[in-house]
């Protein structure tokens, strides 16, 4: 770059080689100011000649500073000026990507066509790119679409192309597309890795599917893939949802045996699945065991503890977790409030139900009428 400004500075022309090599520097350092000078000397030079690397550069610098439009400005003038190199493969990639970060997704799409139309067969880089773009902005038909054309397109299989169709699912919530493309993976020369896992679990989760995410997990444990710490906790809070707390306390003792990291979401999820399960010892013990790893009894945690003792009808118990939480400084909510003062209203404790009253209306909580907390 001090090279090209020395040499306007003594009122020499630039080479266009000289230029291209100013570019890829420019566009390395994300430098997109200078770029767009250094490209309007480039279209000056004359006739293109080369290949497109430097305008490549140039583009990638613009990627880099979200500069979608004049990413794609540059596309269009390499398309059509005739005073820079033809468009590759990798430049259609670049604008894709920008157009994507500019939140830009039909006009990324486009570029796929455009490419075709130009004489250009998109390669399996350009097809990750377009489908991580629909994962991003949750355009999970769009992405299983880009699926179908690369398997239409006999494109070698790609894991980073099925993780992210996978997680386009996921976060538009379809469960059955995100399993249905893991198991197709499955099926082909592909491995299914831990990211697609992941998603798929999630998906199931989101659903509401947690026998679908048991199923992924004994499925993939047999081709001896195993899952991680996000993946335990995405099949736990699968439980959770739907009350299944024995398959969620498995879990934990699994990732036991695993070796494997336990968090406070999987601790949680279980917890919170025991208390919809109606059972309050258990959600005890498991509060007991998150100070065995080493975790710090969360909010969320000790709630569902005292909501599950207060449904079973164990108001000491409600009082006990209300006292453990002050003791270790995790402020109770609304929902352990309501709890202990339900217990102690339903058990004739009349005394403890005024004492606890005063004190959710000192932290400006609300009452919950009793039905509220049962449901």
């Amino acid at each position: 770059v001090e090279l090209v400004e020395g040499l306007r500075s003594w009122g020499l022309r630039c080479s266009r080689s000289t230029l291209g090599a100013a570019a890829r520097s420019c566009g390395r350092l994300a430098q997109w100011e200078r770029t767009s000078a250094i490209c309007a000397e480039m279209m000056q030079t004359g006739p293109a000649q080369g290949d497109a690397v430097a305008c490549n550069a140039v583009m990638s610098g613009f990627d880099a500073a979200r500069k979608w439009k004049q990413a794609l400005n540059l596309l269009s003038e390499m398309l059509d000026s005739g005073r820079l190199p033809h468009p590759d493969v990798v430049s259609f990639g670049i604008a894709i990507g920008a157009c994507s970060q500019g939140q830009q997704l039909a006009l990324a799409l486009s570029l796929i066509g455009t490419m075709q139309s130009v004489g250009l067969r998109p390669n399996l880089v350009t097809f990750v790119i377009s489908i991580s773009a629909c994962e991003r902005w949750q355009e999970w038909e769009r992405a299983l679409g880009l699926v179908s054309a690369l398997q239409l397109g006999a494109y070698e299989p790609s894991a980073a192309a099925c993780n992210a169709a996978v997680s386009a699912c996921e976060k538009g919530r379809r469960w059955a597309e995100a399993l249905g493309l893991l198991q197709e993976a499955c099926g082909t020369s592909l491995e299914a890795d831990v990211v697609g896992l992941n998603a798929a679990t999630s998906a199931c989760e989101k659903g509401h599917r947690w026998s679908n995410a048991i199923e992924l997990l004994a499925e993939l444990q047999g081709r001896g893939l195993q899952p991680d710490v996000l993946a335990h906790n995405a099949m736990a809070s699968a439980c959770e949802r739907s009350a299944q707390w024995p398959r969620a306390v498995l879990l934990l003792a699994e990732a036991q045996r695993s070796s494997l990291e336990r968090s406070a979401v999987t601790f949680n999820a279980a917890i919170s699945a025991c208390e919809k399960g109606e059972e309050w010892e258990s959600t005890l013990v498991l509060v007991s065991a998150l100070r065995d790893v080493a975790l710090a009894p969360t909010l969320v945690a000790c709630s569902a503890a005292a909501s599950a003792c207060a449904l079973a009808g164990g108001w000491r118990h409600t009082l006990g977790q209300l006292h453990s939480m002050n003791s270790r400084r995790v402020l109770p909510d609304a929902v352990a409030y309501n709890a202990a003062v339900w217990s102690c209203e339903v058990a004739l404790r009349c005394g403890c139900a005024l004492w606890l009253l005063r004190g959710l209306q000192r932290r400006g909580l609300q009452l919950i009428s009793s039905a509220g907390l049962l449901t």
